[in-house]
């Protein structure tokens, strides 16, 4: 097993012990927003989910004081970086199998086509996956605590954006799809040079 590969099982154990009850909550509470036609509540809630998950795992890992104990072994910035990246893209197609699931089952009872309505599955992803692409870097160079002002600027400056972009989208015919979905790859690739950047000049100090 590779360093990166053990800091990802690491973070996955970590999430079954400590976040256990609150997917045990979450998860049925989306679907329910979800299947109910609350797509935009569902949209939101799936965005607190997963930014609480990987806010959870780094405030851990900073309390415990894994972060310094993994400067005594053979575990570069880098590679403690990429886990939570990693971890944020796990996390998605987790949660949105399993929102998608519930959609099938919901479909399949209605006599619906499999994935009718799914077309928000691409939002509820690039939201997630944007909003914590900016989110990262500031938790990274300020840890959790001085971190959470920036997570809550950034978390209602997204939302305002992606509702922006939901409803200039819909009144302005344009091929939106591919040019967002480059920007947000362009994003989470920058936002994880940055915070490696960030995080190295951190334990420098």
């Amino acid at each position: 097993m590779s360093t990166m590969e053990g800091l990802i099982w690491k973070d996955i154990r970590m999430l079954a012990f400590y976040c256990r009850r609150y997917l045990l909550i979450a998860l049925p509470v989306s679907v329910i927003f979800f299947l109910t036609g609350q797509e935009s509540i569902a949209m939101v809630y799936h965005v607190i989910v997963v930014s609480g998950m990987i806010t959870t795992l780094m405030s851990y890992d900073e309390k415990s004081g894994w972060n310094q104990y993994c400067g005594t072994l053979p575990c570069k910035a880098g590679q403690l970086v990429g886990a939570k990246y990693i971890m944020l893209l796990l996390l998605q197609v987790v949660l949105l199998g399993i929102l998608a699931a519930a959609l099938v089952g919901k479909n399949l009872y209605a006599g619906r086509p499999f994935f009718e309505g799914s077309g928000i599955f691409p939002l509820l992803f690039g939201m997630s996956v944007g909003m914590m692409s900016l989110i990262l870097p500031f938790l990274f160079r300020l840890g959790i605590e001085k971190g959470r002002m920036a997570y809550y600027l950034v978390f209602l400056v997204s939302c305002a954006l992606s509702g922006a972009l939901v409803m200039v989208s819909q009144e302005v015919k344009v091929p939106t799809g591919g040019i967002l979905g480059v920007g947000l790859v362009v994003l989470y690739l920058g936002s994880w040079y940055v915070s490696t950047r960030w995080y190295e000049s951190k334990e420098e100090k």
